[in-house]
């Protein structure tokens, strides 16, 4: 399987709890998918005079916060990628978003910081991807204590920075 196919994730292959995000890229490959959202971050360093470290209500994430955030999930899900690709059949812990958040440092960043870490944790994501086996991306493991292969993941991943998006136009306002 090319990360070029299309290809619908099987309900084997990931927890109900991911389908909102995966319909942000229904009908995507998964090439197609992790270019989706590759603008989010650059619009936003593009964005004049906008302050990453307030937030839209009391008690939420800033959109610093938000941004490392999708960051930091998707470094968590690459991990993941590999060692499924690997077909290693290890449980994989979940991780509790809230706490990354907690001790990310986000107030210490800047737009331009953030959107560097991006592009290098894409980059990444995208090489883990080139070369796979095609058995390899139709391996289902566990992660969180739910089945997930590889090629859902390479979906979920840009699903979620999609649905985050979403957030940061209906929520902050954002124009992105």
């Amino acid at each position: 399987m090319e990360i070029y196919d299309r290809f619908t994730p099987e309900q084997n292959e990931y927890g109900a709890f991911y389908a909102n995000y995966l319909k942000n890229v229904e009908g995507m490959t998964i090439s197609e998918a992790l270019t989706a959202d590759i603008d989010m971050f650059e619009n936003l360093a593009n964005l004049n005079g906008l302050d990453i470290h307030t937030t839209y209500e009391q008690g939420k994430w800033t959109i610093a916060e938000l941004m490392l955030h999708c960051i930091d999930t998707e470094r968590v899900f690459a991990g993941r990628i590999l060692r499924l690709l690997r077909k290693d059949s290890t449980p994989l812990p979940g991780f509790d978003q809230d706490d990354f958040v907690l001790t990310s440092g986000a107030k210490n960043h800047t737009v331009k910081d953030l959107v560097r870490q991006w592009d290098v944790g894409r980059d990444f994501t995208l090489e883990l991807f080139r070369n796979a086996e095609d058995s390899a991306m139709e391996f289902i493991g566990n992660a969180s204590g739910y089945p997930i292969s590889a090629r859902t993941i390479g979906l979920i991943i840009p699903g979620h920075n999609l649905h985050h998006c979403k957030v940061l136009r209906e929520r902050y306002g954002l124009d992105i």
